[in-house]
């Protein structure tokens, strides 16, 4: 029983000094919108006709190059990816209806407890901006970069409203194939039907 208290310390231990962290590194970019200047690629523009379409029941649709394959991914969202050797995943694409708490306010913050929660370790937010217009709606993403059990990601998350609906994207990759990836992620994302 020892044990088991024991390492429920340690772990309630290591998750508040990972919030922790999360609330430093955001306090350090100024909290939301200050580093808007690295989303200057956010603008709208149709994907290429070449590209394959992942799309929601509700008819959301996210667009993808022929060299990536769907992803099986949680009800409800679609993904698509590229995957390397032993099933590892070097980038993604997810496209999620709105389903929690998350806001257009609140999004630099959220995301990165979402990730917290969902078991990502050493995450750092590396910029954000908040309802910057994009797409008849409004958008606020984030740039983070987190560490799995398998590799360290960097990825761009955003927030979509427009009208009554709402829609998280993101486009992630390996931190090691991540200028790589970048500019197709970047296309993706622009070429969002929401």
């Amino acid at each position: 029983m020892a044990t088991a208290a024991s390492s429920r310390s340690s772990v309630g231990w290591r998750r508040a000094v990972l919030l922790a962290a999360i609330a430093a590194s955001i306090a350090v970019l100024g909290g939301c919108g200050h580093s808007s200047a690295a989303f200057s690629w956010l603008q709208p523009t149709a994907a290429p006709r070449d590209w394959r379409v992942a799309r929601l029941p509700d008819g959301r649709t996210l667009r993808y190059p022929r060299a990536w394959h769907p992803l099986r991914s949680d009800s409800g969202t679609v993904s698509a990816a590229v995957v390397g050797g032993h099933g590892r995943i070097r980038a993604y694409l997810n496209l999620t209806p709105h389903q929690g708490d998350e806001t257009i306010a609140n999004w630099h913050t959220f995301r990165a407890r979402h990730l917290a929660d969902e078991g990502a370790t050493a995450v750092r937010q590396e910029a954000a901006t908040t309802a910057q217009s994009f797409s008849r709606g409004k958008a606020s993403c984030v740039v983070d970069s987190y560490r799995t059990s398998v590799t360290r990601y960097r990825e761009i998350a955003c927030l979509v409203a427009r009208g009554q609906r709402t829609t998280v994207v993101v486009g992630a990759a390996e931190a090691r194939t991540w200028r790589h990836a970048l500019p197709t992620l970047e296309r993706a994302i622009n070429g969002l039907s929401a």
